[in-house]
């Protein structure tokens, strides 16, 4: 089974935010405009589940919908809608679990100017909790050039709350920024028990490979999630499938990985 769990839906142009207007104006907005051509594409390449990261709730529940045994999603959430209205927007969010939402994310805190301990997201955090849901978090490598779309997140921001929230199943975009490479360090292995690290990168020269072959032997490869960012990335099945790993490896990273965190049949 192989599940893509980064997909994008475009969000309508009226509705994108200054960032959003300022991403789409460099290319870094793209998303599926309509359920037929994610399915085919899914079809396509051999995925037998895609899960929307991206994109309105009311378009995420239009395309599970459209077909709910190919599509999930997560919730989304805005953090400013949590700051403004906490009790309000923690009800919808508890709500869109009970409707069929699998998690909540991804959220996308240094976008909005919030840190990963503002009192607001430690309330979606304690509701994740609660519920048994994860969170995936934005993130990107805090070094290199200052492309459009990288976000400048402290690596021991995840630390804090990975401690604070020891049960919570944090899902980090872009390998967590890198900070998979980290779990070297003896102590950090135990505190990040639970978190896990989407494959995502905006880069196309990003040799997934390479990445993969290490990264395999650092953590532990079931906290590996196979997703491709499509449309605004390529899938690269190819270079996942001949990348130096053992079988039960890449099995768990393309697709057991993400079946068992999220209780898929």
């Amino acid at each position: 089974m192989i599940i893509d769990g980064h997909l994008l839906i475009a969000t309508p142009p009226d509705e994108l935010d200054a960032y959003g207007r300022f991403l789409a104006a460099h290319g870094r907005n793209k998303g599926w405009d309509a359920p037929e051509p994610l399915l085919d594409s899914l079809a396509k390449d051999g995925v037998d589940y895609g899960l929307i990261l991206e994109g309105p709730n009311r378009l995420r529940e239009k395309f599970v919908a459209r077909d709910s045994a190919h599509l999930g999603a997560f919730a989304a959430v805005s953090l400013r809608d949590l700051a403004s209205s906490p009790a309000k927007t923690i009800a919808d969010a508890r709500a869109r679990i009970r409707d069929g939402f699998l998690g909540f994310g991804q959220i996308t805190p240094y976008r909005e100017g919030m840190s990963l301990d503002d009192p607001p997201l430690l309330a979606l955090f304690t509701l994740a909790s609660e519920l048994g849901v994860p969170v995936h978090i934005e993130c990107t490598c805090s070094v290199g050039a200052p492309t459009p779309g990288r976000v400048n997140t402290p690596l021991y921001d995840y630390e804090t709350v990975a401690r604070r929230f020891p049960s919570l199943s944090i899902i980090l975009g872009s390998w967590g920024g890198t900070i998979c490479l980290y779990e070297m360090t003896p102590e950090l292995p135990r505190i990040f028990l639970n978190v896990y690290y989407d494959t995502y990168s905006p880069v196309d020269a990003f040799d997934v490979g390479i990445m993969l072959a290490t990264t395999h032997k650092i953590i532990r490869s079931r906290k590996i999630l196979f997703g491709s960012g499509s449309p605004m990335a390529p899938r690269r099945l190819s270079d996942y499938k001949s990348a130096d790993v053992p079988a039960e490896v890449l099995f768990g990273v393309l697709g057991n990985n993400y079946r068992l965190l999220l209780g898929l049949p």
